[in-house]
């Protein structure tokens, strides 16, 4: 299960997701940058990653997929 192929793509999602939810987080009820909330902007992208990795191991099992990390059927 933990092979590198699955390790890098657990992480590239894993770092799409915090990106993702990082950038939603921001710009959600801040005026400008100064205010705000980099703690719960933090804690909110780093919960996304942390769920992100989870699918990806929930997905493991797959064995029709691009990728030990992916739900995704090969195309």
């Amino acid at each position: 299960m933990f092979t590198k192929r699955f390790l890098m793509d657990a992480a590239e999602r894993a770092i799409r997701a915090f990106c993702g939810a990082l950038a939603g987080a921001l710009g959600a009820g801040a005026t400008d940058f100064a205010s705000v909330s980099w703690k719960g902007a933090l804690i909110t992208a780093g919960l996304a990653a942390l769920s992100s990795v989870l699918f990806s191991i929930g997905a493991s099992q797959q064995t029709n997929s691009i990728s030990p990390a992916s739900f995704t059927p090969p195309a």
